[in-house]
């Protein structure tokens, strides 16, 4: 248990904030993005994600045929562009009995909309 706590401290101090890898420029100079254009479109696609019964299989299938990498999507989460929202919906459709389950969505933070917005002005 006392590793795993230690483990944890060090991933947490290991992460890197927007700032210190240089911004939009260092995003693509890191190898990251391949350029502005594709942090944006990237950005723009996760926003638009939902998953009702929190099912995200062809979020990622979409992803990868998007051309997207998974160190691409972790770096939005982890540079703060990109959170993940749930509640409890009824999933009916109408004149069907209730069916209540989670509902989730991808939502750009302030940040992300932020860099989205720089993005849009380059």
């Amino acid at each position: 248990m006392i590793i795993a706590s230690e483990l944890l401290t060090l991933i947490n101090a290991s992460s890197i904030s927007y700032t210190e890898i240089g911004g939009i420029k260092g995003l693509i100079e890191q190898g990251i993005f391949e350029n502005e254009s594709q942090l944006s479109n990237l950005l723009s696609f996760l926003s638009y994600q939902v998953f009702p019964h929190e099912a995200y299989d062809g979020m990622f299938e979409d992803l990868f045929r998007e051309n997207f990498t998974k160190t691409q999507y972790e770096a939005v989460f982890d540079l703060g562009f990109i959170e993940y929202h749930s509640e409890i919906k009824n999933h009916n459709i109408p004149g069907e009995p209730e069916d209540w389950d989670d509902f989730g969505w991808l939502k750009l933070t302030a940040q992300g909309q932020k860099v989205l917005d720089q993005l849009e002005n380059i």
